[in-house]
């Protein structure tokens, strides 16, 4: 009976090795399929470009100086995506609106004043701005959502939409090519291969997130792109990455994390100064004082004579209210740049908390002879009058003050119109 049944089905004992042979060899053939779709499905994935969404904001000197700005930011980004065609990313415009942080001075406070835009579902927002600030082109930080760029009225759109380019490829922690950085040239500008590379690697950054993505999977992926792409351009490729990557978390007030990178900078370059105030400066914004203080001192060891490094220290000397070896530190500023009165209005101020109220004295009165309008040398001059008891001296600092735009504490007046009417 099951001998009937096995040769109804047409199946015999014997042929089910062959049948086992047939089904390998079918399995085979589907693995190797697959394995075949999931290879396209990667190359497709990688070899399209990714859209960024832009919302463009044009403030008033902008439009001005561009009746059709809108088409004006239309044809530029055109421009931009030429430029981005071997990065395989493109640009796309979600909103063109009008910018208020026209009214805000300083082109670093207008990005970061744009960056707290919660109504915007861009991944990226730009301000084009007709006003200029010195010979600066834009301003723009790795791997944030914000960027600012410069209008150039009088140079070619070509070099305008170059000049775009260079700032959208800052989000990427890209150098500032030279071919894309010349405002005068009229020829469309070309990533290196190396940017070009780097912006293709991280192309999928979640630039809406801003450096916010860099603490969680983003790291990693983050820091081995910047590594790549600065081998060869970098004397220190791993140290320079850390620290691209510790100024876009500086920028957005991620302190910790900053200070991480900051430490891994230092760990692949010991001798980096500069890496040493920017460690001291994070551990001071996150309330780390004494471990800023060592940061700086040890900077002072591979740069003894750098004003700079000096005035941080006496600050946080002074925060620690060690007064005596502040006046030594804002000494050693004075020391270093004798042009600049506000040195010597720090080192008074240093000598009167310290109970040199005299010493104290002397340094504003070198401030003054640098500089007879700067009135915060004449507000604290009034405070010395007044300890002295010299009312009549200090209403005159007072309305020197006012004049140059320094308005001493409503204590202070209070206390000293309590002595003597003005």
């Amino acid at each position: 009976m099951g001998q009937r049944l096995r040769h109804a089905a047409g199946i015999g004992w014997r042929s089910l090795p062959a049948l086992g042979r047939w089904v390998r060899g079918i399995a085979w053939k589907i693995a190797a399929v697959a394995v075949v779709a999931v290879a396209a499905a990667a190359w497709w994935q990688s070899s399209r470009p990714r859209e960024i969404t832009v919302d463009v904001f044009a403030d008033s000197a902008f439009r001005q100086h561009h009746a059709n700005w809108q088409s004006v930011v239309q044809w530029r980004i055109q421009e931009t995506n030429l430029i981005y065609q071997p990065a395989g990313v493109r640009w796309k415009v979600t909103a063109a609106e009008n910018d208020s942080t026209d009214v805000l001075r300083g082109l670093d406070e207008r990005r970061a004043t744009l960056a707290l835009n919660t109504t915007s579902q861009a991944d990226v927002l730009v301000i084009l701005t007709g006003l200029q600030d010195g010979r600066r082109t834009g301003s723009a930080v790795p791997f944030s959502r914000t960027a600012l760029v410069v209008d150039c009225p009088d140079r070619p759109e070509q070099a305008n939409a170059n000049l775009l380019a260079r700032q959208l490829a800052r989000l990427f922690g890209a150098p500032e090519d030279a071919a894309a950085a010349d405002t005068k040239d009229t020829r469309r500008a070309a990533f290196s291969p190396q940017t070009a590379h780097l912006i293709r690697q991280l192309r999928e950054y979640p630039f809406a997130e801003g450096p916010g993505a860099l603490e969680g999977a983003w790291d990693r992926r983050v820091l081995d792109a910047l590594v790549r792409a600065g081998t060869g351009a970098s004397a220190n490729s791993v140290a320079h990455a850390h620290k691209i990557m510790a100024g876009a978390l500086m920028d957005s007030g991620q302190w910790a994390a900053a200070i991480l990178h900051e430490r891994e900078a230092l760990r692949a370059d010991p001798k980096d100064a500069p890496a040493r105030w920017d460690l001291a400066y994070a551990l001071a914004r996150d309330l780390r004082d004494d471990e800023a203080a060592a940061e700086l001192r040890q900077a002072l060891r591979l740069d003894p004579d750098n004003a700079r490094t000096h005035r941080a220290l006496a600050i946080l000397l002074a925060r620690a209210s060690r007064f005596d070896q502040a006046v030594a530190e804002f000494s050693e500023v004075a020391r270093l740049d004798p042009r600049n009165p506000e040195a010597y209005d720090d080192l008074g101020t240093a000598q009167v908390r310290a109970g040199n109220v005299q010493a104290g004295a002397r340094e504003f009165e070198k401030a003054l002879a640098l500089d007879p309008s700067f009135g915060l040398a004449h507000a604290n001059l009034a405070a010395v009058c007044y300890l002295h008891g010299d009312y009549r001296g200090a209403w005159r600092e007072v309305r020197k003050a006012r004049m140059s735009g320094a308005e001493p504490t409503p204590e202070f007046v209070a206390n000293l119109r309590a002595k003597m009417p003005e």
